[in-house]
């Protein structure tokens, strides 16, 4: 039988579609009689409206067209079970290939076999992997992220006509890391400690991670404090750990190096607020200042470690500094190094006392982003405490670059600390601040308030102005999310 290929849709016979009632009786009527086989009936024979309907329905069950045959006979002669030969299969791959070639030249992006597979690309909610290796991606040898195939690093402009496609995608490979940055944490021996601890089974929780020694170690205590943004406990920067590397981007060498050092550990988790996918807020940890508190009243104050220092990136210099400011003499007894990078945090107004003031300036150190050598010295508007250069002049690589400096710093340091200031007795004026010989300082020139403001003393009493170089939120880059290719 001579096959001819036709790529339109065949018509069945009976039309299924409802239009108006008496247009699609009077078609079931006709195409019933028509395709009804020989019964005996007379042609002459009146049939009923039910009976139409009802051979009309049989012949539909009945009949099934394929777009390589031919409708059958009305006769209804049995057909070959032999395959029909098709004569026309060159012209059938033709006009695959052809449909496949319209398809391709469309605006959908092309895919080649080194990239990672596109999800519901253009779907509202595209579902992605669970997984770094879902999304085509693992971390070699040296703890970067590299194509699972072709070894290439990490590509933002998956696809070239979807950028919010591919904003979803890095955004959701980021929460993919932050699990693999936790497991990571559990593979160094650190153990999470859920807080409230007196959460009901229904509560939600935040957590942070303690070394194995955290109880019982009585020498010395490292507190890691992030910065603001999507970054979660053990990362810095997410944008490092996705175009650098783990080293850079997450506190794993800082806990290495402290645990080689006999320190004890707290990683703190102070962008953990909320319920999962909710704005339900986790009691007593509903933002980062009221975290770090927690933690210090229930976890810090109770760890036997004579010596307490900090490392706080960014939005964490304002942490550590309004903690000072809420548990004041007790974090100046506990607390004997700060080491800031790149901190924005402002004692100016932070309403810290004139105690705090003074300590920070001698027992702190912030590494600022600057093109300077590591460890130069680099003067600041606001000399809270000195500021050294991180030997970077990029914010979210402070921490990275200046990690030895800053070990070195404690190292010094603990081993020269002066005794921290008592409270001053009760009805007793505060007593002069000393001269500042680090900074080479008079006591005219020390940007320090010594009391009350005077008539006469241009003393700020709200937010900084606008030519003031005092940031008065977390920078863009500890959002961590990128408006465009990294």
């Amino acid at each position: 039988m001579d096959v001819s290929v036709d790529t339109a849709t065949p018509t069945p016979t009976c039309d299924t579609t409802i239009h108006d009632e008496d247009s699609e009786m009077s078609s079931a009527l006709n195409d019933g009689m028509s395709s009804a086989p020989n019964d005996g009936m007379s042609s002459e024979t009146p049939m009923s409206l039910e009976e139409a309907t009802a051979i009309c329905a049989s012949t539909m069950a009945d009949e099934t067209f394929d777009d390589d045959q031919s409708e059958p006979e009305p006769d209804h002669q049995p057909q070959s079970t032999e395959p029909v030969q098709n004569n026309n299969d060159s012209e059938e791959k033709s006009v695959s290939e052809e449909a496949e070639d319209t398809h391709m030249s469309s605006d959908e992006p092309e895919i080649s076999d080194e990239d990672e597979t596109i999800y519901d690309e253009f779907s509202p909610n595209p579902k992605f992997p669970d997984n770094i290796q879902g999304f085509g991606y693992h971390f070699d040898s040296e703890g970067k992220l590299k194509n699972i195939r072709s070894g290439a690093s990490f590509e933002f402009n998956l696809s070239k006509c979807n950028p919010d496609y591919n904003q979803r995608r890095y955004e959701q490979l980021g929460e993919v890391i932050t699990e693999h940055v936790y497991s990571l944490l559990d593979a160094e021996g650190l153990k999470r400690v859920y807080l409230p601890e007196d959460a009901s089974e229904t509560e939600s929780q935040s957590f942070v991670f303690v070394s194995e020694d955290f109880e019982t170690n009585s020498e010395k205590l490292l507190v890691l404090i992030h910065g603001s943004g999507v970054v979660r406990a053990g990362q810095w920067a997410r944008r490092l750990i996705i175009n650098h590397c783990l080293d850079s981007g997450t506190q794993l060498p800082y806990i290495r190096q402290a645990i080689e050092e006999n320190y004890a550990v707290i990683v703190l988790n102070t962008n953990l607020n909320y319920a999962a996918d909710t704005r339900i807020p986790i009691r007593e940890n509903s933002s980062p200042e009221e975290h770090v508190c927690h933690v210090w009243d229930n976890l810090i104050s109770k760890s036997p470690a004579e010596t307490v220092v900090i490392v706080a990136h960014s939005y964490g210099g304002i942490v550590t500094v309004e903690l000072s400011n809420q548990r004041d003499y007790e974090f100046l007894d506990r607390v004997k190094a700060v080491a800031f990078t790149d901190s924005i945090h402002s004692l100016a107004y932070q309403t810290v006392n004139t105690d705090i003031i003074m300590w920070f300036k001698e027992n702190a150190v912030n590494w600022i982003s600057a093109f300077d050598p590591v460890d130069t010295p680099v003067d600041k508007f606001h000399k809270d405490c000195p500021c050294r250069s991180a030997g970077t002049s990029k914010h979210e690589m402070t921490s990275y670059t200046s990690m030895k400096s800053i070990f070195k710093f404690f190292k010094s340091h603990l081993s020269d600390e002066s005794p921290a200031p008592s409270p001053p007795p009760e009805g007793d004026e505060e007593a002069e601040l000393p001269h500042d010989n680090d900074v080479g300082e008079t006591p005219e020139d020390q940007d320090v308030p010594t009391g009350p403001p005077q008539e006469d003393q241009d003393v700020p009493t709200g937010p900084p102005q606008e030519d003031q170089d005092v940031p008065t939120g977390p920078p863009q880059e500890d959002q961590d999310v990128p408006t465009g290719p990294p």
